[in-house]
Parts: structure tokens; C-alpha cells; sequence
């Protein structure tokens, strides 16, 4: 009689040769996908401010340009208000407190701005003299940032003379704003 190991090896023998021979050979695993960001992930609305987070008071500094004296004066402190208007858009005050003297402007009918950058021109004026404002500002959370070029015509002229230019840099202030 056979013994059960032989009989469960004759068995076997031939499955596994015909196994043997039929086995592929291993494929390599499929290559990784690249990194494709979903875009909803890192991208992001515009960035729009509304009007009325413009409103307030900022202190800060000011280079200023006086084109009459051909010079610059570094550093001088600047108050700056800016406060709705009742057309539904803004003004901006600015008052600058100089070695000789203090400055300021005003510059009304700023549309709302649709982001965080207020532009454009404005002119004031009367018979006597006319001003004709260039400002860009820019607002990112409570800091501001912008020029202000004044042009000033004397009499009926009608010719500016060369512009002052404001360049500051201010910080919203906390609490009522000073009268």
C-alpha cells in the first residue's frame, strides 16, 4: 500500500508542473498618477472690500515733495480720514504736520471702489485757483498705502504748476477719530 505522502504527491506533481509552466511573469506595478491640485483647493475669490470698510482715521508717515522748494521732507506724521459721503461714495482728508509748516488736502466724489484700490482724479477749485488731485490708494486690513500729487492753477491761466506729492504709509486708528 501506498503511503498518504507518496499518494497526496502523485497527485500533486503534475498540477504543480503544469502551474509552473503557465505562470506569467509579474508585471511592474502601474506607474503613480501625478499631483493634480483640485482648483477649488487653492484658488480663491477676488479680494473686494466695501466701502464702508474704508471709513476711518490712519495715522502713519509721509514722504513729501514740495515742488516749489525742489525737496523732500522724510518722515513727517499724517492724519488721514476718510468718511462716506452722502452720493453714497467717499472723501479723503489728509493734514500734514511739517518742519516748516503743515499741509493738507481734500479730495471729494471718490466712487465706491469694487476692491482694496481707491484711484483717480478730482479737481477743487474757484476764479482764484484751481486744484487738480492725482491719488491712488491701496487698503490691505487696517494699513493703507498711497500718492497723492496736487497740481495748483493760479488765476484763468488754466496752466498747473508742478505737482506736491504725497507718499504715505498709515495704520487705522483705534477709537473716535480726532477733531
Amino acid at each position: 500500500m501506498k503511503s498518504p505522502l507518496r499518494t497526496c504527491l502523485h497527485y500533486l506533481a503534475p498540477l504543480l508542473t503544469v502551474g509552473c509552466a503557465t505562470t506569467s511573469t509579474q508585471q511592474a506595478p502601474p506607474a503613480a498618477k501625478a499631483f493634480e491640485p483640485k482648483a477649488a483647493k487653492f484658488t480663491t475669490a477676488a479680494l473686494t472690500i466695501a466701502s464702508d470698510e474704508w471709513v476711518g482715521w490712519y495715522n502713519g508717515k509721509v514722504d513729501f515733495y514740495n515742488s516749489a522748494l525742489e525737496n523732500w521732507q522724510k518722515d513727517s506724521p499724517i492724519s488721514l480720514i476718510i468718511q462716506p459721503e452722502e452720493e453714497g461714495g467717499l472723501r479723503l482728508l489728509g493734514h500734514v504736520m511739517l518742519t516748516a509748516g503743515r499741509r493738507s488736502f481734500y479730495i471729494g466724489d471718490i466712487t465706491k471702489p469694487p476692491g482694496n484700490t481707491i484711484a483717480g482724479e478730482y479737481t477743487d477749485g474757484n476764479s482764484l485757483s484751481t486744484t487738480r488731485y492725482v491719488y491712488t490708494l491701496n487698503l490691505s486690513d487696517s494699513f493703507i498705502t498711497g500718492t497723492v500729487k496736487t497740481f495748483t492753477s493760479q488765476g484763468a491761466t488754466g496752466l498747473f504748476q508742478p505737482a506736491d506729492e504725497w507718499r504715505f504709509d498709515a495704520k487705522r486708528g483705534i477709537g473716535l477719530a480726532p477733531r
